[in-house]
């Protein structure tokens, strides 16, 4: 009897034991579940950094056509301001040439009106002194 009395523990025992396998194959099944999500999540994880380096290469060939671009606008700017700069300097030069060829030229003109009025003065002091020698002359016939 001591076999069939041990029995109800024993089965008791058996189907704890029976329990326990059947939460650790539900926990193995779970950790296995885990272990793939996270096989996935690596792969997309790697996926996104892929990702994120191809747009840091990007935005960084950008930044730097960005910058040569600039470079080149600068250079640019830099060629129109000697040009202009040389440009004006010429104007400067012929205003002061210009302004030179002026001031002579009057000074020319000047001189000759001066010489001109000199000689007219001249010309009419001598038909003053003509006609009042005549009005003397007259004067002293009359």
């Amino acid at each position: 009897m001591t076999a069939s009395s041990d029995l109800p523990p024993r089965v008791a025992e058996l189907e704890r034991r029976m329990s326990r396998l059947e939460e650790l194959g539900d926990i193995h099944q779970l950790a296995s579940r885990t272990a793939s999500d996270a096989t996935d999540l690596r792969a997309k994880a790697r996926a996104h950094q892929r990702s994120i380096q191809a747009l840091h290469d990007t935005l960084t060939e950008t930044r730097q056509e960005l910058h040569a671009g600039f470079d080149e606008m600068r250079r640019g700017f830099g060629e129109v301001r000697s040009e202009m700069t040389a440009g004006f300097a010429a104007v400067r030069t012929e205003f002061v040439d210009v302004r030179s060829e002026m001031t002579a030229g009057f000074a020319e003109v000047r001189s000759e009106m001066t010489a001109g009025f000199a000689e007219a003065r001249s010309e009419m002091a001598a038909g003053f002194q003509a006609i009042a020698q005549r009005l003397d002359r007259m004067q002293g016939e009359g």
